[in-house]
């Protein structure tokens, strides 16, 4: 999970060369396919373990820049959240 966690971290960096973003996430997209593994169970470790970022990386593949949403929430805005991706 930490592996994936840091490869989407850089997929999704605005300041990331463009062709390491698209590598890594398609690392990313390998290894969790490979393990069965949800983006909205990434969100959810990371809110579990009191993430920072706790609504800034909460993005259900809408279009929506996650930057530009980036606000503090508490953690049960977050879990809707991964129940709202998990639904969709």
């Amino acid at each position: 999970m930490r592996r994936v966690k840091k490869l989407l971290a850089i997929a999704e960096d605005g300041r990331a060369d463009p062709n390491e973003a698209s590598a890594a996430a398609g690392m990313a997209e390998r290894i969790m396919r490979k393990y069965q593994i949800e983006h909205a169970d990434v969100i959810e470790l990371e809110l579990r373990r009191g993430g920072a970022e706790s609504l800034a990386s909460v993005d259900c593949g809408t279009s929506m820049d996650p930057r530009a949403a980036a606000k503090h929430a508490s953690g049960w805005a977050g879990m809707l959240a991964i129940a709202g991706c998990r639904a969709a």
